[in-house]
């Protein structure tokens, strides 16, 4: 019983390192998202009204397409 428990430690700690590493890559990659989001806010809302027109969008819908990735209008419809 003694031997079979040592055994299977090793294991469960390889197990808990792969947990680990994928957890710091998910935190690592929504910290990518989030360091993008807020440079793509800061361009938009740098931008005049004329210009956020031109692309399509209203002032108030900035926040929510980037969110979305796409138009909010194509969501309400």
């Amino acid at each position: 019983m003694a031997f079979a428990s040592a055994q299977s430690r090793p294991a469960g700690s390889w197990r808990i390192a792969r947990r680990v590493v994928r957890i710091v890559g998910a935190a690592r990659e929504a910290f990518r998202r989030h360091r993008r989001y807020r440079h793509e806010l800061g361009e938009l809302v740098a931008m005049n009204d004329h210009a956020l027109r031109d692309i399509g969008i209203s002032r108030c819908e900035v926040r929510g397409v980037l969110w979305y990735g796409e138009d909010l209008r194509s969501k309400l419809r």
